[in-house]
């Protein structure tokens, strides 16, 4: 990769990670608790975002002032690595801003790809600890995966009543907007995912 093409890539970064700013800083304008019901999937799709990646942004534009966004970007530029938005949501599980511009000038000092970052965080951070200090007994874990197991079962239920069937009847979920219907979808997909992965911890 030659250096233009470098440059041309930590550019389209910045503006990327200034455009994600702007985003979480327009919806907290008009909603500064939460968006109302419906609105975030809707609003993601038309971002070509998923929610979470949403939500990060309106994270983003509340702990971090448009000063600091300025400052981070001219880190990157100056630093020669290209930092996504991926890493400034790693970032956003540092809560405090020293350690957080730290991890920044880690990150460009040593080209960390958004994994390693999330490594380095884990490491010097730590894992969050239960509220309670108290570890998970066996068998804790094994009512914790039946029961999950029983709620992707009523979800998977619940869903299809939405969805409709094959057949064409009808169904609430036509009257749903198109970037709901999409949400709904792209989760039904992740605890399907969750639910095999449960039946296989079931059997051990």
């Amino acid at each position: 990769m030659t250096a233009s093409t470098d440059q041309d890539a930590i550019k389209r970064a910045v503006k990327e990670i200034r455009r994600f700013y702007l985003v979480g800083r327009k919806t907290l304008a008009k909603h500064d608790r939460q968006l109302p019901w419906g609105k975030g999937p809707v609003l993601a799709a038309k971002l070509g975002w998923n929610r979470d990646k949403l939500e990060k942004a309106r994270q983003f534009g509340r702990e971090v002032s448009k000063r600091e966004v300025n400052q981070l970007c001219r880190k990157i530029e100056d630093g020669g690595f290209r930092v996504t938005v991926q890493h400034v949501a790693r970032l956003l599980s540092v809560k405090d801003p020293k350690r957080r511009w730290s991890f920044i000038d880690k990150t460009i000092e040593k080209n960390w790809s958004c994994r390693d970052l999330a490594v380095a965080i884990q490491q010097r951070m730590g894992r969050r600890q239960p509220r309670s200090g108290r570890k998970i007994r066996l068998k804790d874990r094994a009512y914790a995966v039946a029961r999950l197991s029983e709620l992707c079962v009523h979800w998977q239920r619940l869903y299809m009543a939405v969805k409709g069937n094959d057949n064409g009847d009808k169904a609430v979920g036509v009257q749903l907007p198109p970037g709901v219907r999409q949400e709904l979808k792209a989760c039904d997909s992740d605890i399907g995912r969750l639910y095999r992965r449960l039946l296989k911890e079931r059997r051990r």
